[in-house]
């Protein structure tokens, strides 16, 4: 994938999932030399916690000083509450397919979702749904105020190739 960020527009940027060990660990930033740090993105799953919280904290840090954008992954389905993605300071929650779904019928995933906007305006943070698959559920999350949402309702994954070509 980093190797296909030079084909890319100048305006798009590189979403890349890593775990917070694998960033955690030094050869990570070594990985990433040589690339513009403001076109990257590092997506971190709440799925999974780090070995220690303080080499995590170090390293995000360190990552975020030289330019690189921080994603929260799958936020509401993992295990960082609200206080560590305080902590994290990330440019983009990146709100989990559960909440979206039947969002349209269910009041509990829109008082989450709520209350996810109001704290990512608070501390600057976008914010963007996954897992949208229906009209339905968009215009909910637009009328929320929801930016930004990604699902098959948009389009389908595409590989490299397709997009350049595009």
């Amino acid at each position: 994938a980093l190797s296909g960020l030079a084909g890319l527009p100048p305006e798009t940027y590189l979403s890349v999932n890593a775990s917070p060990d694998l960033i955690c660990d030094r050869r990570f930033a070594e990985l990433l030399d040589g690339y513009p740090r403001d076109r990257l993105l590092i997506e971190i799953s709440e799925h999974t916690m780090p070995d220690s919280q303080h080499d995590f904290a170090q390293a995000l840090a360190r990552l975020q000083r030289q330019g690189l954008h921080l994603a929260i992954d799958d936020v509401g389905a993992g295990y960082s509450g609200l206080q560590r993605i305080g902590v994290m300071a990330p440019d983009l929650l990146k709100i989990d397919r559960s909440l979206a779904d039947g969002i349209d019928r269910n009041p509990p995933p829109r008082a989450i979702v709520s209350a996810l906007l109001y704290f990512a305006k608070e501390t600057g943070a976008k914010v963007r749904v996954e897992g949208v698959e229906t009209e339905a559920e968009a215009a909910v999350l637009q009328d929320l105020g929801v930016g930004f949402a990604q699902g098959w309702l948009f389009g389908r994954p595409e590989r490299l190739e397709q997009i350049k070509a595009a």
